[in-house]
């Protein structure tokens, strides 16, 4: 799933977080924009980050990690929904 914005992350911009919601493991490509991500990494070094309150979640799934579709795409910088 995708969700849409009106500019295009910068992929060093994006972490791939891993996760649980309602007790499934899931998987994040979360964006956090520059002036977000001291915060954002400061909540990830003290344990559970709420993705949605530090950025724009761009990719998501269910499971322990990303398909290669999804892998293949942020290497290259592509968080299009094409």
């Amino acid at each position: 799933m995708i969700k849409k914005s009106s500019t295009k992350p910068n992929p060093e911009d994006v972490f791939l977080l891993n996760g649980e919601k309602y007790e499934e493991p899931v998987w994040y490509y979360l964006w956090v924009e520059k002036p977000k991500q001291p915060l954002f990494k400061k909540a990830l070094a003290n344990g559970k980050v709420r993705p949605e309150e530090f950025g724009t979640i761009v990719f998501y799934g269910h499971g322990d990690e990303p398909p290669l579709y999804y892998r293949q795409k942020a290497e290259k910088g592509d968080f299009s929904d094409s």
